[in-house]
């Protein structure tokens, strides 16, 4: 059985599934166009990551001067790796939502790094609970729309628009996606009959979800 991944994997993941037996295809569904930011533009002291992508905005910013809540153990590393302080790691961005809500930090404000593209939940939450927050775009993602000539055992997805871009160029589609959260999960199941969710939201943990899902199939 081979599987395709919609994002290209390191050399790690890619020896991970190889092990487990299965067959492997990956492509990067979207790629990342990073925005500048005006030179003039104001942050708050407490920044909302919801991306790894996003985390590359910090790189003009002082550590010292910020706090970062952020949604991901991948994200809050790329965070760390540039001296941040990271104030708070959710497992997703209604999570994120609900902590920022009844965090002491609200009575100042946020600023949210994200990009063109994002999603609702997160920005919805805020603006009912009338918490002050500003948007900064810092990235847009760009769709591939790559088709291919077969039907995979299972689709590894790591991202709603990346679910998106892929079920537009192939409109006959492999029946399983496996997905490494909720919200991507929420999107798979738009085109797929069968969607599995991995238990951690990492890569790695995805590959592993993806063969027991296969191994019961």
């Amino acid at each position: 059985m081979t599987i395709l991944s919609t994002k290209i994997l390191s050399l790690h993941q890619q020896e991970l599934l190889l092990n487990t037996g299965l067959g492997l295809v990956h492509y990067n569904a979207l790629t990342v166009e990073l925005l500048t930011t005006p030179q003039n533009q104001v942050f708050a002291k407490n920044l909302v990551i919801t991306s790894q992508n996003a985390s590359y905005a910090l790189n003009a910013l002082k550590p010292d001067e910020h706090a970062i809540y952020c949604v991901g153990s991948k994200t809050a590393q790329q965070v760390a790796s540039r001296g941040f302080k990271v104030a708070h790691v959710a497992i997703n961005a209604i999570a994120l939502a609900q902590h920022l809500i009844s965090s002491p930090s609200a009575a100042t404000g946020y600023t949210y790094l994200c990009g063109t593209d994002r999603r609702e939940e997160l920005p919805m939450a805020l603006l009912a609970s009338k918490i002050d927050f500003k948007e900064v775009k810092v990235y847009r993602t760009n769709m591939v729309e790559r088709r291919y000539r077969r039907i995979f055992a299972a689709v590894l997805c790591y991202s709603p628009r990346g679910v998106i871009a892929y079920a537009k160029a192939n409109l006959k589609q492999t029946k399983c996606a496996i997905c490494i959260g909720t919200t991507t999960a929420t999107e798979a199941q738009n085109y797929f009959e069968k969607v599995v969710t991995a238990t951690i939201p990492t890569i790695e943990n995805t590959i592993i979800t993806a063969y027991k899902a296969l191994q019961h199939d």
